[in-house]
């Protein structure tokens, strides 16, 4: 009988053992649990924040690119406006005759179909390709000749195409001299 006592009394005791061991790995894996639904909760909100920032990120990208397609309209008016204000500070000479004053010696058959303004407006430019003779005017000249196009003929009104056309090659002839020197 007291083996009998003895087993049942062992069994109680393995299985109330059994039923804490249990109650201890559940209550750690509750635990886990709640650590991990705490990750997944700063995940989501990691998730919902970058969310937000992409939105807002390609809204600024679409306001950019907006941007960027108006700038050639900008450089057209910048350029416009420049003209404009070389044309009325040239006017006085225009005035007593400019189309005499302005050199001619190297006129070639561009420059015989291009009107006063034009004339002027060229006159203007080539001076200023003259000045400078450093390697940074040349490479200047070099960055601004690559991006021709892009900066005066694009941008240019229709009247002022033929003026920019020679004067791509003007800029040619000078980076041609500055690279001998």
């Amino acid at each position: 009988m007291i083996g009998k006592k003895v087993i049942v009394v062992l069994a109680v005791i393995a299985a109330i053992a059994l039923i804490v061991q249990q109650a201890y790995k559940a209550s750690t894996l509750r635990s886990r649990v709640q650590i991990l639904e705490q990750h997944l909760d700063q995940l989501r909100s990691e998730r919902d924040g970058m969310a937000s920032e992409l939105i807002s990120l390609r809204n600024e990208n679409g306001r950019l690119s907006r941007n960027a397609s108006e700038l050639p309209k900008l450089r057209a008016e910048v350029a416009q406006l420049r003209i404009n204000n070389r044309m009325a500070t040239s006017s006085g000479v225009r005035a007593e005759g400019s189309s005499s004053k302005i050199s001619r010696q190297t006129e070639t058959d561009d420059e015989a179909n291009l009107d006063d303004q034009q004339r002027v407006v060229l006159a203007d430019w080539t001076e200023k390709l003259k000045t400078g003779n450093s390697v940074d005017d040349l490479d200047r000249l070099r960055d601004s000749l690559n991006r021709w196009d892009e900066l005066f003929m694009e941008p240019a009104p229709p009247e002022l195409k033929p003026v920019f056309a020679i004067l791509k090659k003007r800029m040619r002839d000078r980076i041609a001299e500055l690279e001998k020197n």
